[in-house]
């Protein structure tokens, strides 16, 4: 007995030795399989609409990662260098390589390098295109004149895809909105990319030309230098159903499943419709998150008002937005929003937002930078 212990005693001093050796930091850290994974979602001028805040909500209800709201200046002080992975989202591929900048880019380019790993969505695929005005991380070009409809599209993801994304293979409904569509191109150094799935349909409206995007690429996945890339032209956080392309492409990047954990709502939720319009930027999202994730609160994030969308909704809120463009959106659907008003609907509003309400009944101005969650929770 004597002798089990000196061995048991010998061995836990080598084991511990190794805990205090900088060669073994790796071999002890024990809670390395669980580490969350850092990453950036970038949300700047040029990430725009809807699925911004989509995207947004699929990253911060994934337990696996840690969130950082990203800026083009966050960037260009090397926000990268303490990341793991960047999210691209939608909206205009063009404003945001402006708002990070060639030096951004530069950084970005470095980053997925050096190991980093990067995730975009449909303006964010279109970021990884091999153009000079683009982040060009893999040797894929843009097809000019093939995009700028939008509407749901079938794409098909290949065994070798499925395998990839850790999905099923074969035939998926999918939301298109005038994203890149894109073939294989000049090379970039150090970098190189597979088609994962390809659209198997065309997009028009009746009468009109029709776009053919039948096997052009719809996800493509590579490598530049070290780091991983995977992106979509489509939006797969628009629908339930897709969410799991979504957590795919960061499977496929970083080898570790995230799985969402959404807020519970409480049986009568007061049911808000908010306003999102063309921009989103920290400030939105963080307002945003504090009111998807209130129990009492049930949101529906919302680029239009068509569609009977406020029938179903107690609330509408709408974050400051540019006055003119907002003016004109609210005059278009005075109809709809003397409806909603005249069945008890209220109205919350920041900034100039006011301004394009003021003459309407059940308005509620609310101050801008402030929290909308007590506004909308008084509001029934």
């Amino acid at each position: 007995m004597k002798k089990v212990f000196v061995a048991f005693f010998a061995v836990m001093i080598v084991l511990l030795a190794g805990c205090n050796s900088v060669k073994n930091t790796q071999v002890c850290n024990f809670g390395a399989e669980n580490a969350k994974i850092r990453t950036g979602f970038f949300v700047d001028k040029g990430s725009s609409g809807g699925g911004v805040f989509q995207v947004a909500r699929l990253l911060h209800y994934s337990p696996q990662l840690d969130v950082t709201l990203l800026d083009g200046k966050d960037i260009r002080n090397n926000a990268l260098d303490k990341l793991d992975l960047l999210v691209i989202p939608g909206g205009s591929s063009a404003t945001q390589f402006k708002m990070m900048g060639k030096s951004g880019a530069a950084k970005v380019r470095a980053f997925v390098k050096k190991g980093g790993n990067y995730v975009g969505v449909c303006a964010g695929f279109h970021c990884t295109l091999n153009r000079p005005d683009r982040i060009a991380l893999l040797p894929y070009v843009y097809i000019n004149g093939t995009s700028g409809l939008q509407g749901r599209l079938m794409i098909e993801i290949s065994e070798k895809g499925a395998k990839t994304l850790n999905v099923a293979p074969g035939r998926y409904q999918v939301q298109y909105s005038k994203g890149p569509i894109s073939k294989s191109g000049k090379s970039v150094a150090g970098a190189n990319a597979d088609v994962l799935g390809v659209y198997k349909n065309s997009v028009g409206l009746p009468g009109r030309k029709h776009y053919d995007f039948t096997d052009h690429p719809a996800i493509l996945f590579g490598n530049h230098g070290k780091g991983k890339v995977a992106a979509t032209s489509f939006h797969p956080e628009v629908h339930v159903a897709n969410y799991c392309i979504f957590n795919g492409m960061v499977y496929a990047v970083t080898g570790k499943k995230i799985v969402q954990n959404f807020p519970e709502k409480n049986y009568r939720p007061v049911r808000v419709a908010l306003y999102v319009g063309h921009t989103a930027g920290k400030e939105r999202i963080r307002r945003m998150l504090e009111l998807d994730r209130h129990p009492e609160l049930d949101v529906n994030i919302i680029s239009g008002v068509s569609d009977g969308i406020l029938d179903h909704c107690d609330v509408f809120i709408s974050m400051a937005a540019n006055s003119k463009s907002f003016g004109e959106f609210v005059t278009k659907y005075k109809p709809i929003f003397r409806n909603f008003m005249d069945r008890g609907g209220k109205i919350i509003a920041a900034g100039s937002g006011v301004k394009a309400f003021e003459k309407h009944h059940n308005l509620i101005a609310h101050p801008d930078g402030k929290s909308f969650v007590d506004a909308a929770l008084n509001s029934k």
